[in-house]
């Protein structure tokens, strides 16, 4: 059986078509392997979005605090810092905004006070922004700040 002119140019056709499909698919396969398809790019944009604010935050306590210092690790992990304001002599204690809005648990406290400057909510988080003097004298317990909730018994 002879097939007719037509028919062997639609199989022709045909047969392009799915080569050139294979061929798509092919680079399509090599490029997802070279990585240019990342499935968790989301996540990485996320996380550069994170990491930018986090600089940012950092940037914000470098234009307003000097001599900043860690003291101490609290036992939920917060690290204490003397620091002070570039704009007064007194040595204050407390927390650094960049290390809470690093950390899912505290983030939250941090809060932004426009043109570029980030402060953290103290009461919320259960402490005080303490001088030194007070540190020296009590220690953690001069942070805690007694009207909070969460050091209520």
């Amino acid at each position: 059986m002879q097939s007719s002119p037509s028919l062997m140019s639609a199989m022709v056709i045909l047969g392009q078509i799915f080569k050139s499909i294979f061929i798509i698919t092919m680079i399509l396969m090599a490029l997802s392997l070279l990585g240019f398809f990342d499935t968790n790019s989301q996540a990485k944009n996320d996380n550069f979005e994170i990491s930018e604010k986090i600089k940012q935050i950092k940037k914000s306590e470098e234009q307003i605090k000097r001599n900043i210092k860690q003291i101490a690790t609290l036992e939920n992990g917060l690290n204490v810092y003397s620091f002070q304001y570039k704009s007064e002599p007194t040595i204050y204690v407390g927390f650094l905004a960049h290390d809470l809005a690093q950390t899912s648990k505290f983030k939250h406290h941090v809060i932004h006070m426009g043109e570029g400057h980030y402060a953290i909510h103290y009461e919320k988080l259960g402490f005080q922004t303490i001088t030194l003097k007070s540190w020296q004298q009590s220690g953690v317990n001069a942070l805690k700040n007694s009207k909070s909730i969460a050091n209520r018994k």
